[in-house]
């Protein structure tokens, strides 16, 4: 969810980024094995090294908006309390013709998921076959 703009305590980070017990604040450098490189806060610069405190981190997620991009099938977990995502499904282009050969179609995508409605993309068609100038 977020980590409190108020009273923030070591078991909010920890519930937030994970970690472990006894917890430790270095666990928490930004860029670091639990806080991603891109948190960002309101209330300080979250460090990379040395001195670090609790309130720099009130209101920071673990989850830090961006794009995911699949060149093969993969998966993709929404974190808790975000209610919108943008979906883009896009299918190959097709290959172009060449003399003598209609050039091959281009691959589909497709995206499906619990509460979704299930989107495909086709791909685009081959070019036609090209012919040699006589002249």
């Amino acid at each position: 969810m977020a980590v409190p703009t108020t009273n923030v305590k070591l078991s909010n980070l920890q519930t937030e980024f994970g970690g472990s017990n006894p917890i430790s604040m270095s666990e928490y450098y930004r860029g670091g094995g639990r806080v991603p490189a891109g948190t960002t806060s309101a209330y300080g610069t979250i460090p990379t090294s040395g001195a670090i405190t609790v309130g720099v981190f009130r209101g920071t997620s673990a989850f830090v908006a961006g794009a995911q991009t699949f060149t093969a099938s993969g998966s993709f977990t929404v974190p808790s309390g975000y209610t919108t995502l943008t979906i883009e499904v896009w299918g190959a282009g097709g290959e172009g013709g060449v003399v003598g050969s209609v050039g091959g179609a281009g691959g589909a995508s497709s995206v499906t998921g619990t509460g979704l409605t299930a989107m495909s993309a086709g791909g685009g068609s081959g070019g036609a076959a090209g012919v040699q100038d006589a002249t």
